[in-house]
């Protein structure tokens, strides 16, 4: 099930605190990993971007691949600088990741959404479609990277991955 999880993109547009109105995130039942979005949380300075490699930003590519291809249903961010918040928060990963929680997993998935984007949409997206990094592990991840001090909702990565796998998962979410 294709989910869109713009919700957590809330994380980052939401003035009135993290998961304020949280009545289901959805995890679909992939691994309940919980290292997150710490894995490799190398700096944008050090993460890769473009289809040549490299070590640059793979953010200003990704977004501008899945703003322009993921449309209409398969619409992954309401805007482009929603995609850019959300992807620096994410680990960089390396310029070959095509699995995993990473930037560059994203944007490998973007690339190929553009011949095929009702299969790659979903893992281009905020969360990886378990594709790029479990929904729970990417929700997590990135909850404890952005919702942090007196927005925080969970003390600890496996408490919040505990309550994102009870959200149920036959609903698609948005921000």
């Amino acid at each position: 099930m294709r989910m869109h999880w713009l919700l957590v993109c809330s994380l980052i547009v939401g003035a009135s605190g993290c998961f304020e109105d949280i009545t289901g995130n959805d995890p679909t039942s992939t691994t309940t990993t919980t290292e997150g979005s710490t894995a490799d949380s190398t700096t944008a300075a050090d993460s890769g971007s473009g289809t040549s490699g490299g070590n640059e930003d793979p953010c200003p590519e990704y977004c501008a691949l899945v703003q322009d291809v993921c449309t209409d249903t398969l619409e992954q961010y309401q805007s482009e600088a929603l995609c850019q918040s959300v992807c620096a928060a994410l680990p960089v990963g390396t310029a070959d990741d095509q699995l995993g929680n990473t930037a560059h997993c994203r944007r490998f998935q973007a690339i190929q959404a553009a011949e095929s984007p009702d299969v790659f949409c979903g893992p281009a997206g905020p969360t990886g479609d378990g594709t790029c990094g479990a929904e729970c592990e990417v929700f997590c991840g990135l909850a404890m990277e952005l919702c942090t001090e007196d927005m925080a909702q969970w003390p600890d990565v496996p408490s919040c991955v505990a309550d994102c796998m009870q959200f149920p998962n036959d609903v698609a979410y948005s921000a």
